[in-house]
């Protein structure tokens, strides 16, 4: 059928939850932005050349620990590597790892080692089983096995999460 312009409501709320409207295209998007953005928390980490040049001995936090029966649950995980003059070398794999895990997260390899800017996305479960042994664990960026050698690049993290209580 034919639908004309006083059958749509532009309401970005919903807040009428009319069942006789039907919304605008703008309300729409509205809604869903407000709805991703009020349910992800962001946070935003700047590493600088000496931060990843030391990354295996100090890894670097990216959300604190969230306290007492609380989990971290990544959506999102988005890197920006802000490329100088010389590439990072050997040990450039980034993890995104919960401060007690040894192994499993989300994994970034062959980023720092690039000549040029670039941008990446990750999404995925940071944990492969016994999700109760992150509860209260902060989440950090680190590499494997020693630090990475020669670059002078910086990296921006942004991790868009959400807080999960299991009180």
């Amino acid at each position: 059928g034919l639908f004309l312009s006083d059958n749509f409501i532009d309401e970005d709320s919903f807040a009428s939850n009319s069942d006789t409207k039907a919304p605008s295209q703008q309300s729409v998007k509205v809604y869903v932005d407000n709805a991703v953005n009020n349910n992800n928390l962001v946070a935003t980490v700047s590493l600088s050349s000496a931060q990843i040049l030391a990354l295996n001995t100090t890894p670097i936090q990216l959300v604190a620990a969230p306290g007492a029966n609380k989990m971290i649950v990544v959506s999102v995980v988005a890197f920006y590597y802000d490329h100088n003059t010389t590439a990072y070398a050997t040990n450039t794999t980034l993890h995104l790892r919960y401060a007690s895990a040894a192994s499993s997260g989300i994994t970034l390899g062959n980023f720092i080692t690039q000549t040029q800017d670039v941008i990446a996305t990750q999404t995925g479960n940071l944990f492969t089983s016994a999700p109760n042994a992150f509860i209260n664990q902060a989440l950090n960026i680190t590499v494997d096995t020693g630090n990475p050698t020669a670059g002078d690049g910086t990296l921006v993290v942004k991790v868009y999460y959400r807080i999960v209580d299991f009180s």
